[in-house]
C-alpha cells in the first residue's frame, strides 16, 4: 500500500464566494431572481464568517428606503488594461422626507476590480466537474460580461458603506428564517469546490455581433452623454435589465439613448455678428 498523500486544493471561501456571487449578477442580467441573501462559511481557523450577497445588499436597501433613506449611484469611472476592468462607483446616501424633498447626507465610493478572464471548471458528458490527480481541471476564457459584473460589485461596495449594522444584522437575521443563507463548505476529497460547479452554467455567454460595440465602449460613451448608473440608462432606454440591451445590440442602444449634456451655448461675439446680419431678434428660449 502507498505510504503518499493525495494533495488537496488549499480552501479558499473568499475565491468561492466570488465566483458565487459573479453567477448571482448574471442571473440578475438574465432578470432571474436571486435567492441567496448571505453568504456562510467557515474559514481555516474554524471561525464562521457570514457575510451579504448582492441581493442581500439590494434588500438591505429596500428596508432603508422604507425608513425614508434612500441609496443612489450617483457617478462612475472605468478603468482598463488588458488583464481586467476596475469599476469605481460613487453613491450617495439622501433622507426623503414624506413630501419628497431630499437631502444628500453623506456619499462614499466603492471599487471592484474584476479580471477579463476567468477560471471555468471543465465538465464532462455528466455535467459534473472533471477531476484529474484529485484535483478539478480548470480553464480561463474571456467574459463578456466583466464590465457589468465589475459595475454591479463596486456599486454593492459602495452601497454596503452607507448601512446602518442594525439593518444589516436585521436582514440576516430574515434570511435565516427565509431559508435563504448559502452555505459554502469546503471541497470533498475529488477537489470539487462546492458553490463554484455551477458558476458558468449553459448559455450564459451571450454572443456578440462582430459589427456591435463592446460593452465597454457602450457605458465610457453612455457617460460621455451624461448617464452615471446603469439604472439612469436604463430608465432612458425605457427598458428593465442590461439583457435587454445586450440583446438590442449596444451599438443601437447608444444610437437610441438620448443624451443629457446641455449644448454648449455660442460666444456673445458670434450671437451679435449673427443678429446684425439678421437684422431680427433672436428668440428667447428656455432650457
Amino acid at each position: 500500500m502507498s505510504d503518499a498523500v493525495q494533495e488537496i486544493a488549499p480552501w479558499r471561501p473568499f475565491e468561492v464566494m466570488e465566483r458565487v456571487e459573479d453567477e448571482a449578477v448574471l442571473q440578475e442580467l438574465r432578470g432571474e431572481v436571486v435567492e441567496s441573501l448571505v453568504y456562510e462559511f467557515v474559514d481555516h481557523e474554524g471561525r464562521r464568517v457570514i457575510g451579504l450577497s448582492k441581493a442581500g445588499v439590494d434588500r438591505v436597501v429596500s428596508e432603508m428606503a422604507l425608513k425614508g433613506e434612500v441609496l443612489r449611484e450617483l457617478d462612475f469611472e472605468l478603468i482598463t488594461d488588458s488583464d481586467s476592468v476596475t469599476a469605481v462607483i460613487k453613491a450617495g446616501r439622501f433622507a426623503v422626507s414624506q413630501d419628497g424633498r431630499e437631502v444628500l447626507l453623506e456619499t462614499v465610493f466603492g471599487s471592484k476590480r474584476q479580471p477579463r478572464r476567468r477560471e471555468v471548471y471543465v465538465k464532462g458528458n455528466d455535467g459534473k466537474p472533471v477531476i484529474k490527480d484529485g484535483q478539478p481541471v480548470k480553464r480561463l476564457e474571456e467574459d463578456p460580461f466583466v464590465v457589468e459584473i465589475a459595475m454591479a460589485k463596486a456599486a454593492r461596495n459602495a452601497k454596503r458603506r452607507l448601512m446602518p449594522e442594525s439593518l444589516i444584522a436585521k436582514v440576516m437575521d430574515m434570511a435565516r428564517s427565509e431559508g435563504r443563507v448559502r452555505k459554502l463548505a469546503s471541497p470533498e476529497k475529488t477537489g470539487a469546490p462546492k458553490g463554484a460547479e455551477n458558476a458558468t452554467p449553459p448559455n450564459t455567454r451571450t454572443p456578440v455581433a462582430a459589427s456591435d460595440i463592446s460593452s465597454e465602449e457602450f457605458i465610457q460613451r453612455a457617460k460621455a452623454k451624461g448617464y452615471g448608473s446603469w439604472r439612469e440608462i436604463l430608465e432612458a432606454l425605457k427598458l428593465k435589465s442590461t439583457k435587454e440591451v445586450r440583446d438590442m445590440g449596444f451599438g443601437k442602444a447608444l444610437e437610441l439613448l438620448p443624451s443629457r449634456v446641455a449644448p454648449e451655448p455660442q460666444k456673445q461675439g458670434t450671437d451679435v455678428a449673427a443678429k446684425e446680419a439678421q437684422g431680427t431678434e433672436e428668440p428667447t428660449l428656455d432650457f
